[in-house]
């Protein structure tokens, strides 16, 4: 029987994936080719391609024509063309115009007239494009003959997609340049701006988000937040009386989990350490993490005398009024618990997990009808609702036939553009941190379906950054209402769980000891001209398994556009025999050790002319009995 890890942020399954694309040549003497156009690109970075044109005829005037397809003026932020212009001709980049036609943009290379073009024509010329928007567009380039006398003839056509991806990278950084902005001299955060007193219970929550860009790029001024965030909680301890927190203290679930990541990055970065001891002399690494310990066995005893099961149902109790809310706030809980236990493995902190994710567990759509009803979308916190209930079960790997329901309820209600709203009452469109909660949430789940949503959603968050303009925050609702940082670090770890997911790496606190991390080169194949009916050139592709445990890996295909060739086509060899890429597996790959595999691709013999891409997916999971 195989048994499955599953870590506290992300789950263990992991997804590493590449673009194919393979040409079926179209026979005719002249042709229209591209290795580079189709990408992939970053949307709101200028990135060059080039066009190759190949004629064994000759032509008195011809012109380039462009049209991209389903895409507005607003899409595209410039595109332009390397070339002579002006008098005398001066070599530059210049303006290509674009002209809306309908739903599609065109533009035309060349002057008004068109241009004579040779015999054994073979020229490359150079473009460059910034995009605005976030998805897949279709791309025409066709050679027209402007001098047969009936306006445009089409001599050569040939179709691209081209992918243009979010710059996950860059949000992150800007909502943590943001959120460091923003901190208080004291060291803590105000929940919402303009900035006000700090707050004790959203430090943790809000400094995450400085935390996930650190761990992209070591900044000083990363670093400096992340010291005095930690001072703040060290000088802002809780007061209990029983149940009753007389004094209110940074010991909130978020702050027991922050703290602990802190301690592990601070355990490795002398220099992470060293700005933390600047705010707090003495301080090492250990100590930040028995702080962390210290806040949350006391929230343990305070609120449960001891028992983390009490303290889970006295939280459940606490939020009947907004049951929605209490898969949300427990989910919280069982993160911090799991963090504790792979810093302190061995002293129950991953048993008091599971006990507070069965207190979620029996509180999801009870007999009784006290609590969180999965079914009531009018609930005003019914998507974290579903997040928390799902992120906390993946986290403990339990109440699986659970999980699949309610990831199902959650894709289900995303809107089209990518976000989730605000529920209840009274919906709200566009809700950052419904959608940051689900991002997360469909990417600990895993599946190929959840996965997609993920990506997606997480490119709306993106692009409702950009929208917002406020230097890497967000509005609450995308565009409108207050701006909050505590939602602006939430918006921020979603994104880097996304960005960590694709680029094949895995989180660093894991709730159990081992972890799964494999990685692909390259990332790109292209299978260049193939004839119908023969197999292409072999590709080979490089999977390496950088975790400490045995993996077993399989394969998908998705993103395939047309349908069927890949699907149809595509085999995998690892020298065990070639196996259709959507039913190949390896048994197990041994941690540090490479698989190479081939690729050939069998193109079937009915396939018309024209370019067809799609998406490799390779999975890992622990092997095991």
């Amino acid at each position: 029987m195989k048994r499955k890890i599953f870590s506290i942020l992300f789950t263990l399954v992991l997804v590493v994936s590449f673009s194919l694309v393979a040409a079926v040549p179209v026979a005719a003497a002249d042709a229209i080719t591209s290795t580079d156009v189709e990408g992939p690109y970053v949307a709101g970075v200028e990135q060059e391609f080039s066009i190759t044109t190949t004629s064994d005829s000759g032509y008195t005037s011809v012109l380039f024509k462009f049209v991209v397809a389903d895409t507005v003026l607003a899409d595209i932020a410039s595109f332009e063309y390397y070339g002579l212009e002006g008098t005398p001709p001066v070599a530059g980049w210049y303006t290509m115009p674009l002209t809306q036609e309908g739903s599609n943009l065109e533009g035309y290379f060349g002057p008004s007239g068109g241009f004579p073009m040779s015999a054994s024509y073979d020229e490359t010329t150079e473009f460059r494009v910034n995009f605005n928007t976030v998805k897949t567009y279709p791309v025409t380039v066709s050679l027209v003959n402007m001098s047969n006398g009936n306006g445009e003839a089409v001599i050569t056509t040939a179709t691209f997609s081209a992918v243009v991806k979010a710059d996950y990278t860059a949000a992150v950084l800007a909502a943590a340049d943001h959120l460091a902005a923003n901190q208080n001299p004291d060291g803590g955060f105000s929940w919402d701006l303009p900035a006000g007193d700090s707050t004790t219970n959203t430090l943790g929550i809000t400094a995450m988000g400085i935390l996930k860009a650190y761990e992209l790029e070591d900044k000083a001024t990363y670093e400096t937040a992340l010291a005095k965030a930690y001072k703040f909680a060290v000088d802002t301890p809780p007061t209990y009386s029983g149940e009753v927190e007389t004094a209110l203290g940074v010991d909130s679930f978020p702050d027991v989990t922050f703290m602990v990541w802190l301690a592990r990055h601070a355990h490795h970065d002398t220099t992470l350490l060293g700005a933390i001891q600047t705010e707090v002399p003495g301080t090492t690494a250990a100590s930040i993490a028995a702080l962390a310990k210290e806040r949350w066995d006391g929230r343990v005893a305070g609120l449960g005398n001891g028992s983390a099961t009490a303290m889970a149902e006295y939280i459940r109790d606490a939020r009947i009024a907004i049951p929605d809310c209490i898969p949300w706030d427990l989910e919280a809980a069982v993160k911090a618990a799991l963090s504790l236990d792979a810093y302190y493995p061995g002293e129950g902190y991953d048993t008091q997990a599971i006990s507070i994710a069965t207190v979620i567990y029996n509180a999801v759509d009870d007999p009784e009808g006290n609590y969180f009803n999965s079914g009531d979308t009018t609930q005003e916190g019914y998507i974290l609702g579903l997040t928390g209930a799902i992120e906390a079960f993946q986290e403990v790997g339990l109440y699986g036939d659970k999980v699949g329901a309610l990831k199902t309820l959650l894709i289900n209600v995303q809107n089209d553009a990518g976000y989730w709203n605000w529920h209840g009452a009274t919906p709200v469109d566009m809700s950052v941190q419904n959608t940051a909660y689900a991002v997360m949430a469909l990417l600990s789940q895993g599946e190929s379906d959840a996965v997609a949503a993920a990506q997606k959603g997480a490119d709306w968050l993106v692009s409702a950054q950009n929208a917002a303009a406020l230097d890497g925050g967000w509005h609450a609702e995308g565009g409108t209402g207050d701006e909050c940082l505590e939602i602006d670090s939430e918006a921020a770890w979603a994104i880097k769980a996304l960005l960590d997911r694709f680029s094949g790496s895995v989180g660093m606190y894991a709730h159990y000891t081992p972890f799964i991390g494999i990685s692909v080169e390259p990332t790109w194949v292209d299978f260049g001209d193939v004839v119908p009916g023969e197999a292409s050139q072999t590709r080979m592709v490089n999977i390496h398994n950088y975790g400490n445990v045995n993996v077993e890996l399989s394969a998908s295909i998705i993103n395939e556009s047309p349908p069927g060739v890949y699907t149809a086509g595509l085999t995998i060899d690892d020298t065990s025999g070639a196996k259709a890429a959507a039913g190949w597996s390896y048994s197990s790959l041994e941690p540090c050790n490479p698989l190479d595999v081939s690729l050939v691709l069998t193109v079937p013999s009915d396939t018309p002319p024209g370019t067809y891409t799609a998406t490799l997916v390779f999975w890992a999971e622990q092997a095991g009995p």
